[in-house]
């Protein structure tokens, strides 16, 4: 934990007159960034993928450690693409791991932290139309702040 000391001036106004005061204000940052040489590896969520092609896939980046604890560096990772002509993975700000199917085919989507590389995840992008998709149950009667899980199952072209 490190502590931060910042001192604030503050300007107040009384009546037409500025009074000055500094103030001391402790700030506790308990956050430090991930290093490379604590992980033992990286897995990516999902590992293996199929997505229509213009449709898109949240990858997730989960580092693991010395202490078998596992943490979520989707963010921290450089994201790449074997054959970004058929995906494209982005490392843009707020969109980091977002997996976009560009043209029928296959693909390895990789994840490195400062060389530290990921198990590849096979991607497939098919240009298949859905023809059907079936949640079950088909009814449900859910009472006030119960949960009810729901399956999906596409059927394409």
């Amino acid at each position: 934990m490190k502590r931060i000391w910042l001192s604030l001036c503050l300007a107040l106004c009384a009546c037409g007159s500025g009074l000055q005061d500094t103030v001391k204000v402790e700030v506790e940052d308990d956050w430090t960034s991930p290093t490379a040489g604590e992980y033992l590896g990286i897995l990516v969520t999902p590992d293996e993928v199929i997505v229509p092609v213009g449709s898109s896939v949240q990858l997730e980046a989960l580092g693991l450690k010395d202490s078998r604890e596992t943490v979520d560096l989707t963010d921290a990772v450089d994201w790449t693409s074997s054959a970004p002509s058929v995906a494209s993975v982005s490392n843009g700000m707020s969109e980091e791991g977002t997996l976009t199917g560009v043209s029928a085919g296959s693909t390895i989507i990789v994840a490195d932290f400062d060389g530290v590389e990921s198990v590849p995840s096979r991607i497939t992008v098919t240009d298949a139309g859905l023809d059907r998709l079936v949640i079950s149950p088909s009814s449900v009667t859910v009472g006030l702040w119960d949960t009810v899980k729901l399956s999906a199952e596409a059927t394409f072209s």
